[in-house]
């Protein structure tokens, strides 16, 4: 009871200070912070003091809870290197809070190396050079419902000459190095030696002591050969959503970062799995923290030019708006320092398909006709499938930064295009034509900003200067119906949802006739889980489209 009454009376004591006082010291926050975790600090279980929601008969915690999520924010706000090891003490006892004041902090840093170094756009030799190499790219264009591999034209040459030397600098993709053998079905036996390790980086995690995290991290990935591909089936320890290895490969990324050395921290960013065990629920937000790393680490090593990729897909910035005048980690910083962002997405598209399987992808390859089979296949055996456009999403990013430019070679790319390449055409399509629902040139209208999955993109009914009048609507829909007789029952799906969005009442009679569609994909326990329901994932769209399509 007298731990709770001094935690009590420090938040009086915090919540006594006015308003317009100037920003706390961080060593000022933190020593608030440690007298309202003593008692927290000296345990090493997960502490209640991090969470604000526990429950209402407990009203005196919650307000040491919240006291301490501001202290945390604010040692985020104005704090450095110097309070890092007090944020991993907390991380260990559970606070969610702790962890992202620590990217607020790496962020910072990041941006003050930008403020030094230099940021160019491709030159005019260097797309010449690369340019002159390109004789044996071949451009993969749907024809007859198949793929067929061609001579880009020399536009393409062109924009995908000004894309290759912009990534030329970039590592592998994030996320998905594979460690061979690992399988969250079939963990090893037990391991003393791993066991003694992990034991030895939470108790370093415990203390807050950066130097020995780094140690026992090293320790536990040398065990299973690190730094070459490690031996994932002595692994003998699986979470919910992946494997131990991972989760300290990732972890230790953290520390290298925390300890200045970046270009080791990038690589371990670039190289963890963001998923490896049974569930792969949040997935991609532990996949966007790990490109925000690779960004912040490799910016601060190597320069712009080896995470131009990574900019390109946008991810974190809407986080971010108000840390700094230009949003830290998509492309606002390319943009700033010169380039073309339009013409690295149009660079990009160029090698869209190459993603398919990549037996498919020789297959392809080998039916262009000589020499460009014969140069293809080369280019293909040295270089890879060189897909970009999957990599950094360029349907989605060409949408978002084209805007009305965009509109026509997206829906030109929804019709000439096959399988994934094309669902994400329209699917881009429709978010970015989407109808309103409110006049966006009314002055009571409210921003509502971006849509989209995995990369953002803004709608151009949000500015009343771009959104698309009800003929222009009518158009666009009339130019994907033909997609609702498409064979493949996801395109129809697709194209359904897009219909939907763009909201013209043109294509209700359409979208009417697929109440019987057969396509379907799963299905549906009963509610005593004695039958199963098939899931007509048209019928829905459709269902879907036409509810929107009413005033």
């Amino acid at each position: 009871m007298r731990g709770l009454t001094v935690l009590l009376c420090s938040c009086w004591w915090l919540s006594a200070i006015p308003a317009h006082a100037e920003a706390p010291a961080p060593a000022d926050s933190e020593r608030k912070l440690r007298t309202l975790l003593t008692r927290c600090l000296a345990e090493t279980e997960e502490c209640q003091e991090f969470d604000f929601r526990v429950p209402a008969e407990t009203e005196d915690m919650q307000q040491v809870a919240r006291s301490v999520k501001g202290l945390i924010d604010e040692l985020g706000e104005h704090g450095g290197a110097e309070v890092l090891p007090l944020l991993w003490q907390l991380d260990a006892r559970g606070s969610f809070d702790a962890m992202q004041a620590r990217e607020v902090i790496q962020t910072r840093s990041m941006l003050r190396a930008l403020a030094t170094r230099s940021c160019a756009p491709p030159s005019n030799e260097e797309i010449a050079a690369e340019r002159a190499g390109l004789g044996d790219f071949a451009v993969l264009r749907a024809q007859g419902g198949k793929l067929v591999a061609v001579r880009p034209t020399p536009e393409e040459l062109e924009d995908l000459s000004y894309f290759l030397v912009a990534v030329r600098e970039a590592g592998p993709p994030v996320g998905e190095t594979h460690e061979p053998g690992g399988d969250w079905r079939k963990p090893a036996q037990a391991n003393a030696s791993l066991d003694a390790a992990d034991a030895e980086l939470r108790s370093a995690r415990l203390r807050g002591d950066i130097r020995g995290m780094d140690t026992a991290a090293r320790r536990y990935l040398i065990l299973l050969g690190y730094p070459a591909p490690l031996k994932a089936s002595e692994e003998n320890a699986y979470g919910w959503h992946g494997s131990r290895f991972a989760s300290v490969m990732r972890e230790w990324a953290a520390v290298q970062e925390d300890l200045g050395a970046f270009s080791e921290a990038a690589a371990l960013y670039r190289r963890t799995s963001p998923v490896d065990g049974a569930c792969g629920t949040g997935w991609e937000i532990t996949l966007n923290e790990q490109i925000l790393g690779v960004i912040r680490t490799t910016e601060q090593h190597a320069g712009c030019r080896g995470i131009v990729a990574e900019r390109l897909l946008d991810v974190g910035d809407r986080y971010w708006g108000d840390l700094a005048a230009s949003p830290p980690y998509g492309p606002t910083r390319l943009r700033e320092a010169g380039f073309d962002l339009a013409r690295l997405y149009r660079g990009a598209l160029v090698t869209r398909h190459r993603d398919i399987p990549p037996e498919e992808l020789k297959r392809v390859l080998s039916a262009a006709p000589e020499p460009l089979r014969t140069d293809a296949l080369r280019r293909l055996q040295q270089r890879g499938p060189e897909a970009w456009e999957k990599r950094v999403l360029a349907l989605e990013g060409f949408a978002d930064v084209g805007q009305r430019d965009a509109l026509d070679p997206l829906a030109a790319l929804a019709l000439d295009s096959l399988g994934e390449t094309q669902h994400r055409a329209v699917a881009a399509l429709g978010i970015l034509a989407e109808r309103p629902r409110s006049d966006p040139c009314s002055k009571n209208h409210v921003l509502g900003g971006g849509s989209g999955e995995r990369r953002p993109i803004r709608m151009l009914g949000e500015q009343c200067a771009t959104v698309l009048n009800p003929q222009e609507r009518d158009a666009m829909a009339t130019r994907l119906l033909p997609l609702l007789k498409a064979k493949d029952g996801q395109t129809r799906e697709v194209t359904a949802k897009a219909l939907g969005q763009l909201g013209s009442p043109l294509v209700a009679p359409q979208l009417r006739k697929l109440s019987k569609d057969p396509y379907t994909r799963g299905g549906y326990f009963s509610e005593d889980h004695t039958r199963t329901y098939p899931h007509y994932p048209v019928r829905e769209a459709a269902a879907d489209a036409l509810s929107q399509l009413k005033p």
